[in-house]
């Protein structure tokens, strides 16, 4: 499979992911994160994952056809979801996946520091209903992960879906 991890940040999906598949491409925004992934890649000697910056200013869309397209905790960062959803239905391969990790509606206490954070969580409905928009089939909302995190010196619980749909 050739991958697409959007907002690839660091690399743990992507990293995660390399194993199991022909290439990975790591794309996200912030070249220091991509720095951080560059340097992991090296010392893992890993050969099949291609960082790439993608400049979410100037760049409307995205390159090249995959078998799978990732976000993990990347949606909330980016102003038009939709737009992107669809952008992301247009560079899958027929028969390919996409699928999308982020948090439920958190009333903006994930993040202390709001630059760059357009949604604070999404509706897990919403998103399934962008998927369907966009002409996604088989879309699946699933419980992803539970993110234990300080607030104001007291522990807060923050969940995280995943939707997955097939082009």
């Amino acid at each position: 499979m050739e991958v697409l991890d959007f907002g690839c940040g660091s690399g743990l999906l992507t990293l995660f992911l390399a194993p199991f598949v022909k290439s990975v491409t790591a794309l996200d925004s912030s070249r220091g994160m991509l720095d951080v992934l560059e340097k992991k890649i090296a010392d893992q000697k890993i050969t099949n994952v291609k960082p790439l910056y993608w400049d979410v200013v100037n760049t409307k869309s995205l390159i090249g056809k995959y078998h799978l397209l990732t976000a993990s905790m990347a949606l909330h960062h980016v102003d038009d979801v939709a737009g992107l959803i669809n952008i992301f239905y247009d560079h899958l391969l027929p028969g390919g996946f996409l699928a999308i990790a982020d948090l439920d509606l958190d009333n903006g206490l994930f993040h202390e520091d709001k630059s760059g954070v357009f949604h604070n969580g999404f509706d897990r409905e919403r998103i399934k209903s962008y998927f369907k928009k966009f002409g996604f089939r088989d879309i699946a909302v699933s419980d992803a992960a539970i993110v234990n995190k300080p607030v104001a010196g007291v522990l807060k619980k923050f969940t995280v879906f995943l939707t997955a749909g097939k082009k």
